[in-house]
């Protein structure tokens, strides 16, 4: 399940970037762990910070290529 933080809905309206595409970026992106334990994915035009929580997606950030 995706959860989102308030700072990354708002920037996925900012940057007009769906739930499905986070999603999708998520599924098939290209993933790196980060220094801090986060992922990093990116796909397509996009860019998804998140961090797993049990079956939890919890979505930190999105933000462009």
């Amino acid at each position: 399940m995706l959860k989102f933080t308030r700072h990354a809905r708002k920037q996925m309206v900012a940057r007009g970037i769906s739930a499905n595409e986070v999603d999708e970026a998520i599924r098939m992106g290209l993933k790196s762990l980060q220094d801090d334990g986060t992922m990093l994915t990116v796909h397509k035009y996009y860019k998804v910070v998140y961090k797993k929580e049990g079956e939890d997606h919890i979505i930190i950030t999105v933000m462009l290529r």
